[in-house]
């Protein structure tokens, strides 16, 4: 069987060391941690949809008028079509 190490002895200087860089880290944590109060201001899920629910009204605002006149145009493109297709067919049977 392997032999277990037998844990080293610290000294108390040691461990006063670790202790004191425990303590600055955890201050620094402290320092840096985000409360309640820092993230109050910022905006929540219902927030961000309503902003992007208004940026969608604005964008559609500006496509629907686009849309309509191609529908507009694919409407004029498909009844010309229908149109030429009866002119050949009369041209046909003649």
């Amino acid at each position: 069987m392997a032999r277990m190490k037998e844990p080293k002895k610290a000294s108390i200087g040691t461990v006063l060391k670790a202790v004191n860089s425990l303590g600055r880290v955890v201050a620094s944590v402290g320092e840096r941690m985000v409360t309640k109060e820092d993230v109050r201001n910022y905006a929540t899920k219902n927030d961000v949809e309503t902003i992007v629910e208004k940026a969608k009204e604005e964008i559609l605002a500006v496509v629907r008028p686009i849309e309509k006149a191609v529908d507009k145009d694919a409407v004029t493109v498909v009844a010309h079509e229908k149109r030429i297709i009866k002119i050949e067919r009369q041209l046909a049977i003649k």
